[in-house]
């Protein structure tokens, strides 16, 4: 079995494209010390819905510590003692937990591909992956993409995935690994996006190709970091990119402390968590945690604002445009997008703010892009 992936590890979900299928889970783990109650239901149920269980044994020279893991969905909803990636110390490029993410995905979508094939469930499998990944340009060198590279490739990898009270051992052998930058992928995304993308943009270009010979500062605002990029045509310029720790996880840190302190101490939630009461209006910590929120997004805000305009005067150039996108760009459109929008006027450029159906996966989408028209192309012929 041969698997092409887009690998977006965010610090909160990591959006992946696995043979043109987008997937999405928190970037989550839980180590356990022995195996826990087997879910439930019919064969086909549990197979069906195996990435919200996920459950599996590693084994992996490119992890620090191997054993048995809870992934994502499941991780999260366990329990407060789940790992998620830390915001403040960054070098995402050295963690476990990405690679623990990716390799429980991709061998839960080839035990579920083989069962859906076949009908049946099979003991063993073996998957070839040709991937593409990104890391921060905070943090990005060639010297560490090419380490995180020879990490995956120090294959095999093998993941015993639990299903029910039945084992699949999936042995990974990664041929070719793509590390790059975050933001730079999501330009190719633009480029290839449908014409509603510039819904609300009001520069001159009309169609997404109009963009590809200008001259672009991206703003990728995620929940750990926030990447500012600059683009000339379709390519970097690395020397003046850079990054910084900014972004949703920061402002929900700052307000889990607000809301911790109100109640004496007896609330201590996850990101992940206080995220979900944000998400349920019936919550009775509701409220508190939406004003928290507010203020510390705002915060934050003003923080990226100030971080864009000192990365244009570093520039020294004049943009044709400014594009914002990132999970994060989602929470901070309201603090954010009319201050945006009046710099860009004032500096005689235009603002491109992604919509939200969008603004999640270019990234993603971008890797894809190039996985199929670049990197893999022969691949590609052979997984669609």
């Amino acid at each position: 079995m041969k698997m092409m992936i887009a690998d977006d590890n965010g610090n909160s979900t990591t959006k992946m494209i696995l043979n043109g299928e987008l997937l999405q889970q928190p970037t989550t783990v839980r180590h356990l010390p022995s195996t826990p109650n087997g879910s439930e239901g019919t064969m086909n149920e549990v197979v069906g819905g195996l990435m919200n269980q996920l459950l599996v044994d590693l084994s992996s020279p490119a992890l620090r510590r191997n054993g048995l893991y809870m992934i994502g969905q499941r991780a999260k909803a366990s329990s407060t003692r789940s790992e998620s990636m830390n915001i403040h110390v960054g070098r995402k490029a050295e963690s476990d937990i990405p690679v623990i993410t990716t390799l429980g995905m991709t061998a839960a979508k080839a035990v579920q591909k083989s069962f859906f094939q076949m009908h049946e469930l099979p003991s063993t499998l073996t998957v070839e992956d040709y991937m593409t990944g990104a890391i921060p340009a905070s943090e990005y060198t060639p010297r560490i993409a090419r380490a995180l590279e020879e990490k995956y490739m120090a294959s095999p990898h093998i993941v015993t995935v639990h299903v029910l009270n039945e084992i699949v051992t999936v042995t990974h052998f990664f041929r070719q690994v793509k590390i790059t930058q975050e933001g730079i992928p999501a330009l190719y995304a633009l480029l290839q996006a449908d014409k509603d993308i510039l819904n609300d943009y009001e520069g001159p270009e009309k169609l997404p190709m109009d963009f590809k010979n200008k001259r672009a500062l991206h703003v990728d605002i995620g929940d750990g970091t926030t990447e500012y990029i600059y683009t000339e045509g379709v390519n970097p310029v690395p020397d003046k990119c850079s990054g910084a720790r900014r972004g949703v996880g920061h402002a929900t840190e700052e307000a889990i402390k607000m809301l911790s302190h109100q109640t004496d101490g007896y609330v201590k939630l996850t990101r992940q968590q206080y995220m979900d009461v944000l998400a349920d209006p019936e919550n009775n910590y509701y409220s508190d945690a939406k004003e928290y929120f507010s203020e510390t997004l705002l915060t934050q805000a003003e923080q990226i604002q100030q971080d864009l305009e000192e990365k244009f005067m570093e520039l020294s150039a004049s943009l044709d445009y400014i594009m914002v996108y990132g999970g994060g760009s989602i929470a901070f459109y309201d603090p954010l997008y009319e201050r945006l929008k009046i710099f860009a006027k004032r500096v005689n450029t235009n603002l491109l703010w992604v919509p939200k159906k969008y603004a999640v996966t270019m990234n993603a989408k971008g890797m894809d892009i190039l996985n199929r028209h670049l990197f893999y192309k022969d691949v590609a012929v052979m997984v669609v």
